[in-house]
């Protein structure tokens, strides 16, 4: 089976994807979970693999704008994310690492 493996490392089984969606097969429960492992930081990069783990496809840049549940299967819409966007999430992770090597050398 395919999957998707979020900038974290994380991975999610799935049954279809391209850039602007995938989809999973999932209880109600396990969509919302995934769904909040689908930040806008471990959409900054993700690989799709397929069952032998060779990737088939990086993509970059990408939040989810919707996502839908049917008949057993979650379907996550992606976009494209804005360079304004992207821009203010790498200010923010720069940030956040300045204020961890602030608070480790005290």
């Amino acid at each position: 089976m395919e999957k998707i493996v979020l900038k974290d490392k994380s991975e999610i089984q799935i049954i279809n994807a391209s850039s602007d969606l995938f989809q999973c097969e999932v209880t109600a429960a396990e969509m919302a979970s995934t769904f909040d492992k689908l930040t806008q930081q471990n959409l900054s990069r993700f690989e799709i693999q397929n069952a032998d783990g060779d990737v088939m496809s990086i993509i970059i840049n990408k939040a989810v704008t919707s996502c839908e549940y049917k008949d057993g299967v979650a379907t996550f819409n992606l976009r494209t994310v804005s360079d304004t966007e992207s821009r203010l999430l790498a200010l923010e992770e720069t940030v956040d690492t300045i204020l961890m090597t602030d608070l480790g050398e005290e």
